[in-house]
């Protein structure tokens, strides 16, 4: 049950990014929070490389692009 609201959850934000990213453009402050809560939502569902995509273009637009180099 946990699983499928943690997968509802990550859908319903890769739906806000794309909308997001449309509205605001890539480096939008509203972008970096979504970037953030998707990075959570993967970590939560066990998938940490795509987690950590999310939170080093979340490290980019905040401007700390070797962040986690």
């Amino acid at each position: 049950m946990l699983s499928n609201t943690l997968e509802k959850k990550q859908q319903l934000l890769e739906q806000s990014l794309v909308t997001q990213e449309q509205h605001y453009g890539a480096d939008h402050f509203e972008v970096a929070i979504t970037l953030e809560s998707l990075g959570n939502a993967y970590g939560n569902l066990g998938r940490k490389t795509v987690s950590s995509g999310y939170v080093e273009n979340l490290a980019t637009i905040f401007g700390f692009p070797d962040f986690f180099s």
